[in-house]
């Protein structure tokens, strides 16, 4: 029974880890590390100036933005609820969307109000059956728009994209696509002229988000190898002791360079159970800096987390707090799977020492 526990026990090890990976490389799929997104914070009473935002567009950075609304959009003699999402042409770029028929509409047609709609799949096949419909017409009571393309997003719902130029209003939130020549304090000395108070937005740069996945994962990784180092080190430490008091005292009567010569296999172990006792401090202290860590990074994006709408930054911003909620439990999990073990193996060790110490 005990030792199909300890099977069971690795088996858990092993999987714990093995999902830690995954989730990193999920994480790494959703290829969304260079998006900085700007939201406001639960008490904030302020707007966003959305022409400020297009004159800051296309300058040192793209930006793009949602104003989402609940609609009624009749096409081929049918009415629709959708949401009739207000953005402007950087959007696909920025979200890295692609276009599956057609075009978006371009920085030329916004500037003249030209009266483009770009469906996503799911309206798309909702309202016309198929994605072959650019030149197709749709309404949303007075204005009549014209389709130009179909784009894959990353909402399931259907969902229309129309010039926000055309309806004059103001988003909530942003994103920035961060380039390599660009940090988040020029971004954020470069949004000035379009936020009114600075102090009633948070600023969230997803690879730091990202990285935070990461080192939860390398912490169960550098765990596990202090779990092993902690169990070699107990299996080896009566022998270890033997061989450091028997150098000591050969280190009084003898050169040192006689000592490594003639007694270099002792040597050689005591030498690397010292590096592995160093490295195992080492790797401990480092687990606990990374927990500071996740702790000052979940309270520097509370805002972040809290963060729940329909656009797809939110889609994005929950599948990523998702990984993140999901690694912290795993972890945990992992931690408390590998310190049984240990447990049990020392337990072990210290029965069969103590058999061996009363023959």
């Amino acid at each position: 029974m005990q030792s199909k526990l300890k099977i069971i026990l690795r088996i858990f090890a092993v999987a714990f880890l093995i999902c830690l990976l995954l989730i990193s490389a999920h994480v790494k799929l959703m290829n969304c590390d260079d998006l900085l997104l700007v939201m406001p914070i639960p008490s904030n009473t302020s707007e966003i100036n959305a022409e400020a935002l297009e004159k800051l567009n296309g300058d040192s950075f793209l930006l793009t933005y949602e104003i989402i609304s609940k609609e009624s959009i009749k096409a081929l003699n049918k009415n629709y609820e959708v949401n009739l999402k207000k953005t402007n042409y950087s959007y696909p770029f920025t979200m890295k969307n692609n276009l599956i028929k057609g075009s978006f509409f371009t920085e030329q047609d916004q500037k003249e109000r030209k009266k483009s709609a770009v469906l996503n799949k799911a309206a798309s096949y909702a309202m016309f059956g198929n994605i072959n419909i650019c030149g197709s017409k749709i309404n949303t009571g007075q204005d009549e728009y014209t389709v130009t393309g179909v784009i894959e997003d990353k909402s399931e719902k259907e969902s229309i994209y129309v010039p926000a130029a055309c309806s004059g209003a103001n988003p909530d939130s942003f994103a920035v696509k961060m380039e390599a020549n660009i940090t988040e304090e020029q971004v954020k000395n470069k949004c000035k002229s379009a936020i009114m108070d600075e102090n009633d937005y948070s600023f969230t740069y997803l690879k730091k988000l990202e990285g935070l996945v990461y080192k939860i994962s390398f912490s169960g990784l550098k765990f596990a190898v202090i779990s092993i180092l902690i169990f070699i080190y107990k299996i080896s430490q009566v022998r270890f002791r033997e061989n450091l008091n028997n150098i000591r005292s050969l280190a009084k009567q003898i050169y040192i360079i006689e000592l490594v010569r003639d007694h270099f296999k002792e040597v050689l172990e005591a030498v690397f159970l010292l590096i592995g006792m160093v490295l195992t401090i080492i790797l401990i202290l480092n687990i606990t800096i990374s927990f500071i860590e996740y702790f000052l990074l979940f309270s520097d994006y509370m805002p972040f987390m809290k963060f729940n709408d329909s656009s797809d930054f939110s889609i994005i911003a929950s599948n990523l707090k998702l990984n993140i909620y999901i690694s912290l439990i795993i972890i945990i999990g992992f931690f408390t799977n590998i310190i049984i073990i240990l447990i049990q193996e020392l337990h072990s060790l210290g029965e069969e020492n103590n058999v061996r110490d009363y023959n």
